[in-house]
C-alpha cells in the first residue's frame, strides 16, 4: 500500500491574534516596528466609564465577543494594550525597500479593503474547509479565498538532512496528506520508501493516541496521568528507531510540539501534542485556502462593526486591575490611568498574559498555578517578496516545487538555522516566499541583527530552491519578531510543559466569578488557529449575554 504522507500543517495559524510586531526590512525600510495597516475609522474615546461588558484584548477572540455582545443589544467597552487592535492577526501591504506599492490589478483585488493592492499577513493567514465558523464569518463579510500555492506543488525533503545528499522530491499528495501514487513510489530507492513508511508507521501510532484523548477535558482521559508524564521527544524515540521519521513527525505538527511550534519536542508532553492533533486535526486541510486581501482584514471588518453597533474601544490601554463585587467589576488601565465599571469581564488573551493583571480578590489558587505553566511558542516569520516567482522550474504549479523541507536542521548535526521554505505567491502576482525561525535557532539569529537574519534566510532558501537568485533578487524582507512582543510573547501559541494539563488544566475555561476567559488557546476546536479565536468569542459572548438577561429579568 503506498505510504500517506503527513498532512502539513497550518503554519501561521496564530490565532487570538499581532499588531506593532517588531520587524527586520530590507536597507530603505530600517529595523523597528512593522505597523499593520488599518483601514476601519479609529473609535472615538469613550465618555461613559459603565458598562455591561469589558473585554480585554483586542484581537480576533475579543473582537468577536465584543461583536456578538453588541448584536444582542449590550454596550461594550474593549481594552487593548497595543497601540493597535489585532492581537496576532494583521496584516502589510506589499511594497519594495523604498516603500512602492506592488499594486495588483486582478479583479478579486478590486474595491473592497483588498484596494488594489498584494496584501502579505504577519501572524495567521490560512483557513481549512472544517473550520467552519471562520469561514462563516469570511462568508458573512464577503471575504474571497483562494488555494493555497504549496500544497499544489510537489515536495522536496531532505530524507537525510540538507549536506547528506540529494532530496527527495514528492508529488503534491505529501502536503495533501494522500496516498503517494504507486507510480511515483516506483522511482524512489528502498532507503526512500522505507523513510515513508517508518514516517506513516510513526503517525499511526501518534493518531492512535491523540484518537483516546478527550479534547474538552484532557485530565479526564484514559492513562491521562501517563501521558503528561512523557515528553513528546521522550515518545518519539520510544516510537521509532528511524530519524527521518521522528524529525518529520515533530516538524511537520507544529502545534503539537514540533520545531514547527516555536518548542521543542523536548518541552511539551504527549498528552499536549495529542490533544492538539485531535482538536486540529491536520487531516481536515487546516493550511487549503488563502484570503484576497489577507486574513488581517478580518481585524478592520470586526472593529467597523463593532463601531457601526455602538461600541468603543481604547488601545494603548494595557488593564492593570480587575476587582470584583457582588454585582459588578471594576477595571483600571495602567498609562493613562482610568477606570471603568461592568457586569461583567472577558479576557481574551492568552493565559500567561492574564497572569500580568492584578485581581481582587485573588485568583484561585489552580488558576495562579496554571498562567505561570503555560509559555508561548518561539516563532519568527519570515517573508521574502520578489517581482515573479522566477525560481519556479514549470509554468504547472503542479510540476515545480513549492515547498521544501529538511526535517533534521535542528538536530545536532543539521546546519541551517531554518528548516522550510514555502511558496506563498498569489495567482498571478508577485513571488513570495515564507518560513519561520523556531525556539533556540530563532533566538541566536536574531540576536545577531537584521542582515544576519536577511542574509542566512535568504541563502537558506536560495540553496533549498537551486536558485541563487532568491538571495539577491528580493525587493522586501521582513522578520516579524513575535517573541519581542511584551503584550504577546511569542508565537503561534502556547503549549504545557509535562504535568500542566492534568494538575491545572481544569482552571483553563473556569469561569471566577464575573470574570470569563477567552482566546485561541482556550479553544476546544482548533486551538491556535483562528477558528478557535472566533470559537471562544462567540462562545464567551452567548454565556455572558445570557447572564445578562437573567439578571435584568431578576431586576
Amino acid at each position: 500500500m503506498a505510504p500517506a504522507a503527513l498532512p502539513l500543517l497550518a503554519l501561521l495559524l496564530l490565532s487570538g491574534l499581532c499588531p506593532d510586531a517588531a520587524a527586520v526590512r530590507l536597507p530603505g525600510l530600517g529595523q523597528g516596528s512593522l505597523r499593520p495597516e488599518r483601514v476601519a475609522p479609529h473609535a472615538s474615546q469613550p465618555e461613559r466609564t459603565a458598562w455591561d461588558v469589558i473585554v480585554v484584548g483586542g484581537g480576533v477572540a475579543g473582537l468577536t465577543a465584543a461583536r456578538n455582545l453588541l448584536r444582542q443589544g449590550h454596550s461594550v467597552l474593549l481594552l487593548e494594550a497595543r497601540s493597535v487592535l489585532g492581537g496576532r492577526a494583521n496584516r502589510t501591504a506589499v511594497a519594495h525597500a523604498g516603500g512602492r506599492p506592488v499594486p495588483c490589478t486582478a479583479a478579486e483585488c478590486q474595491g473592497g479593503l483588498v484596494d488594489g493592492k498584494w496584501w502579505y499577513d504577519q501572524g495567521g493567514q490560512w483557513v481549512g474547509p472544517s473550520q467552519e465558523r471562520f469561514l462563516a464569518m469570511a462568508k458573512e463579510y464577503g471575504v474571497r479565498k483562494y488555494e493555497s500555492t504549496h500544497i499544489q506543488g510537489r515536495s522536496k525533503v531532505y530524507m537525510r538532512g540538507s549536506g547528506q545528499g540529494p532530496a527527495t522530491i514528492l508529488p503534491p499528495e505529501f502536503v495533501n496528506g494522500l496516498p503517494i501514487p504507486e507510480e511515483f513510489l516506483a522511482s524512489l530507492s528502498a532507503d526512500e520508501l522505507a523513510n515513508l513508511e517508518a514516517e506513516e508507521a510513526l503517525t499511526a501510532k501518534l493518531y492512535e493516541v491523540a484518537a483516546t484523548v478527550n479534547v474538552s477535558h484532557p485530565w479526564l482521559t484514559p492513562g491521562a496521568e501517563q501521558l503528561d508524564s512523557i515528553t513528546f521527544s521522550s515518545w518519539l524515540d520510544q516510537a521509532s528507531d528511524n530519524a527521518y521519521a521522528k524529525h518529520s513527525v515533530a516538524a511537520l505538527y507544529p502545534i503539537a510540539g514540533g520545531a514547527l511550534g516555536g518548542m521543542k519536542p523536548s518541552h511539551v508532553s504527549l498528552l499536549h501534542v495529542a490533544r492538539q492533533m485531535a482538536a486540529a486535526p491536520q487531516v481536515d486541510k487546516p493550511e487549503k485556502w488563502l484570503f484576497w486581501g489577507g486574513a488581517g482584514q478580518f481585524v478592520d471588518l470586526l472593529s467597523k462593526e463593532v463601531q457601526e453597533l455602538g461600541g468603543h474601544w481604547r488601545v494603548n490601554a494595557p488593564v492593570s486591575d480587575i476587582s470584583q463585587g457582588t454585582d459588578r467589576v471594576t477595571v483600571l488601565t495602567h498609562a493613562p490611568d482610568k477606570e471603568y465599571t461592568a457586569r461583567y469581564a472577558i479576557i481574551a488573551m492568552p493565559p500567561h498574559l492574564s497572569g500580568r493583571i492584578v485581581y481582587r480578590p485573588q485568583l484561585p489558587r489552580m488558576r495562579n498555578q496554571l498562567v505561570d505553566r503555560t509559555p508561548m511558542g518561539t516563532t519568527v516569520k519570515v517573508l521574502a517578496f520578489y517581482e515573479r516567482p522566477f525560481w519556479r522550474t514549470s509554468p504547472n504549479i503542479n510540476e515545480t516545487v513549492t515547498f521544501v523541507l529538511d526535517p533534521h536542521a535542528f538536530t545536532p548535526t543539521g546546519d541551517r538555522s531554518i528548516d522550510s521554505v514555502y511558496d506563498v505567491s498569489p495567482p498571478n502576482g508577485p513571488g513570495a516566499l515564507a518560513s519561520f525561525l523556531w525556539a533556540d535557532d530563532a533566538l541566536d539569529l536574531m540576536a545577531q541583527g537584521p542582515e544576519a537574519v536577511k542574509r542566512t534566510v535568504l541563502s537558506a532558501w536560495a540553496a533549498y530552491l537551486d536558485c541563487p537568485e532568491v538571495a539577491t533578487q528580493a525587493i522586501n524582507f521582513a522578520a516579524i519578531d513575535w517573541p519581542a512582543e511584551q503584550f504577546i510573547g511569542g508565537a503561534f501559541t502556547m503549549y504545557m510543559p509535562p504535568g500542566v494539563w492534568t494538575s491545572f488544566g481544569s482552571a483553563l475555561n473556569e469561569p471566577v466569578g464575573r470574570i470569563h476567559w477567552a482566546g485561541t488557546e482556550n479553544s476546544p476546536t482548533w486551538p491556535g488557529f483562528y477558528e478557535g479565536a472566533v470559537f471562544t468569542g462567540e462562545e464567551a459572548a452567548k454565556t455572558v449575554g445570557a447572564l445578562l438577561r437573567t439578571e435584568r429579568q431578576q431586576r
